[in-house]
């Protein structure tokens, strides 16, 4: 499988970059599958749903069958679906497989729902980041919901989730080890992108100084080590007898 590491342009935050770069894998009229849909598309991600012909979503929480972004909507994970047969142009996760435990599972569906060249997007925390090793640390559940108490915002709401996060494929490498165990070849590509973004807000006002000295002195320096990880699968094509 080929493996690109690609610089993302200048002077645009991630979350735009992501919706821009969603449509740009999309057919006018192309299928989408929304995986871990939650309640609605978030803004930055419109221009998908804009040259979509068809959405469809999944998610494990009751909430999607309320998200209006959405023609077709499930209550499930992409593992548990039961998709009949039906495949993508394209398909994406937001914030979404840092909470996958058996990422073997998740990735033999993601084969499934995939057209052949169609491409399997998502946006992540990266796992060589300081944000994820203090997360793997602190990430006791009991822990976290008195952390998610602490960060609550009258006008945001909770600001962090409550479910588990795992970290199982939230590095190049492990994704490439994943796709290529799970179904040997059917992966081509993988398509690689490091973002930064602040983490300060995650710290006690007092030690906010050093998230934001990392960002300064290290992000910039080693792509590699930047917080936000945003990659591609391409579905292969299959091969033709000469």
């Amino acid at each position: 499988m080929l493996v690109e590491v690609l610089q993302p342009p200048r002077d645009v935050d991630y979350q735009t970059f992501f919706g821009q770069l969603l449509p740009s894998y999309l057919v006018e009229g192309g299928s989408v599958l929304d995986v871990g849909a939650g309640t609605h598309l978030h803004a930055p991600l419109r221009e998908v749903r804009l040259r979509a012909g068809w959405m469809c979503g999944v998610d494990p929480s009751q909430e999607v069958m309320s998200n209006p972004d959405l023609d077709e909507k499930y209550q499930c994970t992409l593992e548990q679906w039961e998709r009949g047969g039906r495949t993508f142009d394209l398909a994406f996760a937001y914030n979404v497989v840092e909470h996958v435990a058996d990422p073997t599972a998740f990735v033999g569906a993601v084969v499934n729902v995939l057209h052949a060249g169609g491409w399997f997007w998502f946006l992540t925390p990266n796992a060589r980041h300081p944000f994820c090793v203090l997360s793997r640390v602190f990430g006791h559940q009991a822990f976290k919901r008195l952390v998610r108490r602490a960060y609550y915002d009258p006008g945001l709401g909770y600001t962090v989730n409550e479910y588990p996060s795992y970290y199982r494929m939230n590095s190049p490498k492990a994704v490439a080890a994943l796709a290529g165990r799970v179904v040997p070849a059917a992966f081509d590509t993988l398509r690689v992108y490091y973002m930064e973004a602040g983490f300060d807000p995650y710290f006690p006002t007092a030690l906010r100084w050093l998230p934001r000295w990392y960002d300064r002195a290290i992000s910039p320096r080693f792509p590699s080590r930047r917080l936000i990880l945003i990659c591609g699968l391409r579905r292969a094509q299959p091969t033709r007898d000469a």
